[in-house]
């Protein structure tokens, strides 16, 4: 079994546990705890081979696509997205806005 890390947060905890747990629908706070600790670390300590052959492959698919061109969506797709658009507006969907989450971690 790994040892135990203990940390005093700064932040509102119940807050937290609200936001990842209802918000963002992760399992545990540790879980979510965890894989922000991994992402900051990479992006501190920098690219593994791993994640270079990520971003080789993406480059790869970028520049396959690399005249992509935007057009008007057809009488189908506009329709889902206004469906989408109106699910979220009227609640159906739920949305977090950046304000919330600050004001969640600093309460």
């Amino acid at each position: 079994m790994n040892p135990t890390i203990t940390i005093r947060p700064t932040f509102n905890v119940k807050g937290l546990k609200k936001l990842v747990i209802d918000e963002l629908h992760y399992k545990s706070v540790n879980l979510f705890v965890e894989q922000a600790i991994l992402e900051k670390a990479q992006r501190e300590v920098g690219k593994g081979a791993e994640t270079e052959k990520v971003l080789s492959e993406i480059r790869q698919v970028l520049n396959k696509h690399d005249a992509w061109t935007f057009r008007k969506p057809n009488t189908k797709e506009d329709a889902a997205i206004r469906k989408s658009r109106a699910d979220v507006e009227s609640g159906k969907e739920k949305t977090v806005s950046a304000d919330v989450i600050l004001k969640m971690l600093r309460s």
